[in-house]
């Protein structure tokens, strides 16, 4: 029988109780569960003083490899406030969180959950770091990223993005130039055109 979100508030003020805490226990490998736990299954009025000590360690977090899961889950489950808390962290700090594995699947969740204007935000960040996004397609998650990226991004600067990663501007059937001798950009060519119900070339 699972217990009742009220009955999990015990919790929530032992974690609480000493300063730190919740960073610690969100980075150890077993303990982080019971947090992401938390998070998910119980309402945000309960968890907003936990939520808030996960924020202020958001970067530290996103690059832990058991940490990120707990920020994944406050992304997806939080309060508007703490997402978009995070998401704002995120955008002044991801030239570090992105060359983590574990930060792009922080990234990924960010993009996915976030409203319009949070993920264009986020976006906007990634575009504006140097190399960046020439550099996240050499792992699957990354090629990921960079098609999210470019679906969160307006009409106009989506335009300069592809521009810039050599992807052909017609439907993006197929990379062109420099494109050509990179497996990525083929799959991100494939995966914006299967997303607008075109067929890659």
């Amino acid at each position: 029988t699972e217990t009742a979100p009220e009955e999990s508030a015990f919790i929530i003020d032992e974690l609480l109780a000493r300063p730190g805490l919740p960073f610690q226990v969100a980075r150890h490998r077993y303990a982080c569960r019971i947090v992401q736990k938390l998070l998910e299954r119980c309402p945000p009025n309960l968890t907003q003083g936990l939520a808030d000590a996960l924020v202020m360690e958001a970067q530290a977090l996103s690059c832990h490899s058991f940490g990120s899961f707990v920020v994944q889950s406050l992304v997806a489950h939080g309060a508007e406030k703490h997402r978009f808390s995070l998401l704002l962290s995120l955008s002044r700090q991801v030239g570090a969180v992105a060359y983590t594995r574990s930060g792009c699947t922080v990234l990924r969740a960010a993009l996915r959950h976030g409203f319009v204007d949070e993920t264009e935000m986020l976006a906007k960040a990634m575009v504006a770091q140097p190399g960046l996004l020439e550099l996240l397609p050499e792992t699957p998650i990354g090629c990921e990223l960079v098609m999210l990226v470019l679906q969160s991004l307006p009409d106009d600067e989506r335009a300069a993005v592809r521009e810039r990663l050599g992807l052909e501007d017609a439907g993006f059937s197929r990379p062109v130039g420099a494109a050509e001798r990179c497996e990525w950009h083929r799959s991100v060519a494939s995966a914006i055109a299967r997303d607008r119900g075109m067929s890659p070339a």
